[in-house]
């Protein structure tokens, strides 16, 4: 059970939150999480009951404007429309005094030595990065009293799913956007609140995200939903709950509609470059804060192009060797805005799966943030006769899956008895990483992540000729329980590896040894980085 609570700031701001409280343990992670526009805090609110099964607190917390928190005054909206600085470094104050608050008040549990548990994860969703990112881009803002208790304990920014507008990016030119927040005053608001809740939470068909080009991007209306899965996840809410978790148009207008104004946005440019970009900033002010920036693949245009551009700005940044914020890129496979698995059979699962998208699996956040698995992947052709046993095994070298009894390998729940095939849940996480040999080759690999033991086996898995090591990717959810870390290596040629030289091809050909000492060598210094 969650409790509710109005914090009282030392400005006199009133800031509502939600709260899972303290599990019983000493090295809990306490989890703050500030929700978008449109929706309050309570969407988030069934993930309270996981919390505790991750060793986590939960805090939902509720931006101003929103159920409970303290309206913006006419002259902080004025401010807005100004783009005035002042208005970004007062939320960072405030954002700052809140953390202080589970800090000391609340007795929020160290960072252990290396830095896997306690402490704070700041995650903001939507377009509640405007407001977190406040937080890093001004040194001068919090002062160092405030600064010296908060940057010991806060370990993660989860920047989810921001939009553009929170980041101040533009759209990409001579591109039709369908954008319901734009102000249309022919537009009967009821229909604009209805209209923005629909397409923050669609399931939207890119045709070429891979492609980091506009054109790559679905920028219309949802399209028509023809599978169940695909419904909104707003329809999926019966009507007290969407009564619940949405807040009235005029509340959006007057808190969050000044954001989009050119000065303002112009100033969130600003705050996201000074935030991740900026050398001294980042260096010298919460350098040890590691930062996460996860997408869908079925996201809104406007969140899915905010990735696209913050990687591509942050793969030329490290390519020119400037010093800047470390984030990682995490793109969820199936997730849409406002959630990353089904409109469930079980009311709790599309929240549960949110939780795995959001990297809520707390005793992992800062050891390594993940990917989701690849969503709903379907076992096909000749283990379709398996969906229909009452009692199934598959054995994959050490691993046994036993069907009915293994809650993570189990029929879709849209197609329950058809003999489909069978569907690994969406609830299992593994890294990817491309490891720098000495000579400068590249080897690809994911990883499961170290069990919480002290003595598990590391075991590294090679592929084949045709698959690469993504084959064999499902195994990564079943390696802690067998007290394992499964590393699945990409060879040479394969995704994400360096490929041979001509050279190399032709010391094939010629059948020389030292083709195969130097593969050796390869593997040799592969194994050592996870030795050492």
């Amino acid at each position: 059970m969650h409790t509710e609570h109005t914090l009282r700031l030392p400005d006199g701001t009133d800031i509502f939150y939600t709260d899972s409280g303290a599990p019983d343990t000493l090295d809990y992670t306490t989890v703050v999480v500030v929700h978008g526009i449109v929706f309050n805090g309570y969407v988030f609110e069934r993930l309270h009951e996981w919390a505790p099964k991750y060793n986590a607190r939960l805090v939902l917390m509720n931006r101003r404007g929103y159920h409970g928190s303290t309206p913006f005054t006419d002259a902080e909206v004025e401010e807005m429309h100004q783009g005035r600085k002042h208005f970004q470094d007062r939320l960072a104050l405030q954002l700052a005094c809140f953390l202080k608050h589970f800090i000391e008040k609340e007795s929020a549990p160290p960072v252990n030595p290396d830095r896997s548990t306690g402490g704070l994860v700041l995650v903001g969703w939507s377009l509640a990065n405007a407001t977190t990112l406040s937080l890093l881009a001004n040194p001068t803002v919090v002062g160092r009293e405030l600064y010296e208790a908060i940057e010991p304990c806060l370990r993660t920014l989860v920047m989810y799913d921001p939009p553009t507008v929170a980041l101040g990016y533009p759209m990409p030119p001579d591109t039709q956007v369908y954008y319901p927040l734009a102000v249309d005053p022919t537009v009967d608001p009821e229909e604009r609140h209805s209209a923005i809740a629909v397409w923050v939470s669609a399931f939207y068909d890119h045709p070429d995200l891979g492609s980091g080009e506009p054109t790559g991007v679905h920028w219309a209306k949802p399209s028509e939903v023809v599978d169940p899965a695909d419904t909104a996840t707003i329809d999926c809410y019966s009507a007290e709950e969407r009564a619940k978790f949405s807040t009235p148009f005029p509340v959006v207008l007057a808190t969050d509609f000044p954001l989009f104004q050119p000065k303002m946005q112009a100033l969130l440019q600003t705050q996201t470059h000074a935030a991740l970009f900026e050398e001294n900033t980042v260096s010298s002010y919460f350098p040890r804060l590691n930062v996460v920036h996860i997408s869908g693949t079925r996201t809104i245009a406007v969140c899915i192009w905010a990735y696209t551009k913050t990687l591509r700005m942050y793969t030329d940044a490290r390519a020119s060797g400037k010093a800047i914020r470390p984030v990682k890129f995490v793109l969820v496979p199936g997730a849409n805005h406002l959630r990353s698995g089904l409109c469930a059979v079980n009311p709790f699962a599309r929240d549960a799966h949110l939780l795995q998208a959001l990297h809520l699996r707390f005793n992992l956040i800062l050891a390594d943030l993940v990917h989701w698995s690849r969503s709903q992947g379907n076992i096909t052709s000749a283990h379709r006769s398996i969906s229909k046993s009452h009692l199934a095994a598959l054995t994959w070298q050490l691993f046994v899956l036993e069907v009915p009894t293994l809650g993570r390998l189990s029929c879709s729940p849209f197609i329950p008895d058809t003999g489909k095939g069978l569907t690994f849940g969406p609830d299992f996480m593994r890294t990817e990483h491309t490891l720098r040999l000495p000579d400068g080759r590249d080897i690809f690999y994911t990883d499961s992540g170290a069990p919480n033991t002290l003595d598990y086996t590391t075991v590294v898995l090679i592929h084949g000729i045709s698959f690469n090591g993504y084959v064999f990717e499902r195994l990564h959810e079943w390696a802690p329980k067998y007290n394992a870390r499964l590393v699945l290596m990409n060879r040479r040629g394969y995704h994400g590896s360096t490929p041979f030289t001509d050279a190399e091809v032709e010391h094939m050909h010629q059948g020389r040894k030292d083709f195969q000492d130097r593969l050796a060598l390869q593997l040799a210094w592969f194994l050592k980085h996870f030795i050492e």
